[in-house]
This record gives C-alpha cells, structure tokens and sequence, in this order.
C-alpha cells in the first residue's frame, strides 16, 4: 500500500485514512518515527491508541541490578513499557529511554520519585 503525499511548510504530512486504518493510527495516539536502516527512508509505527498517556522517562543505569530494580518498579506499578533504548554513555553506564503508557503525569511523577528514592538517576523527558 502506497500514496503520495505533499509536505507542508511546517515539515507535516497528512496520512491517507485508507493507510492509517490498516495500520491502526488513531486520532491523538502515538507513532515513532524513525529513519528505515536504508538511511533514506522513513518508518512510522503506531504504537499506542487514542487516550493513552504516553511519557519518556530517561534512566541511567550502572549495571544489571539497576535494570533489575526499574523493571521491578514498573510491574509493581502496572506500567506497561511500549519501547525501550539504550545505549553506553560511558565504560561503565547505560542511558536508556522508556516510552510508558501510564494513566496520567502524576503517576509519571510517583514513578520518576520512586525510582530515585532507589538509587536509579530518572528523569521525566
């Protein structure tokens, strides 16, 4: 499936309701967009519905117990993780991005609270 769009001066495209009902894009819900492994190309994956509440948290982590403690933290909260990505920031650190759906920012809040209470470095993006 295909078309051809116009992009706006802004840099904003309108999807075709034709492709965005096969793909399950939804008034007000979330896509990531990235740039396809081909370096020219770009991929846009749905990856929540309409009226979910969908925040990044950046966490640094120092070693496995660290990742062990924000996935204990997460379930205990009923989060549910839609992405994860991480990366060496230095020899012995990781930075990862969550993307979470949650049910609104205060629990954002009580979670990013939470976490450094553990000893975790979090951040609300």
């Amino acid at each position: 499936m295909r078309a051809i769009v116009k992009i706006d001066p802004k840099g904003r495209i309108t999807i075709p309701l034709y492709i965005r009902e096969s793909v399950g894009l939804e008034p007000f819900s979330y896509a990531e967009v990235e740039v396809g492994s081909d370096g020219k190309s770009i991929v846009i994956k749905p990856i929540s519905r309409s009226g979910e509440v969908l925040i990044d948290f950046k966490v640094s982590l120092s070693n496995i117990n660290d990742f062990m403690k924000v996935l204990r933290t997460l379930l205990a909260e009923g989060v549910e993780v839609r992405l994860l990505k991480c990366r060496s920031s230095t020899d012995n650190e990781y930075d990862c991005v969550l993307t979470l759906t949650l049910l609104d920012r205060s629990l954002a809040e009580h979670l990013e609270n939470k976490l450094k209470s553990e000893g975790i470095k979090a951040e609300i993006l």
